[in-house]
């Protein structure tokens, strides 16, 4: 279930696993790609009918905001994500071919 969405075209929301518990997850519109994204304390015992992590907001800067179960409260976070090395290596890539780009432009003669 996607909740919120910002600027840069980053989802968030949670999903439920096979276990029945419930993620949270961060998917970038742009890389077709989705992290999992829980608390540390999160657990898989309802409090308040809640279980595991919930993300239900995102801002233009990347931070996340949401709620997950301790198995006893359920407690609000805010968090900032860190990118998945695939993600990392994506990006890299992608900096990598402009430079080429903009490199061999400036070598072209003008006319």
């Amino acid at each position: 279930m996607f909740l919120g969405i910002n600027a840069s075209d980053q989802v968030v929301g949670s999903y439920v696993d096979g276990n029945g518990l419930t993620n949270g997850l961060l998917f970038n519109l742009l890389a077709d790609s989705f992290q999992t994204v829980d608390d540390p304390l999160q657990s898989a015992n309802a409090a308040f009918g809640v279980t595991g992590t919930t993300i239900n907001g995102i801002n233009n800067q990347g931070d996340l905001v949401g709620f997950y179960s301790d198995g006893t409260n359920v407690n609000g976070f805010v968090a900032i994500p860190t990118p998945e090395p695939a993600m990392t290596g994506l990006l890299l890539a992608a900096a990598g071919a402009l430079m080429i780009a903009r490199y061999r432009r400036s070598k072209q003669p003008r006319g």
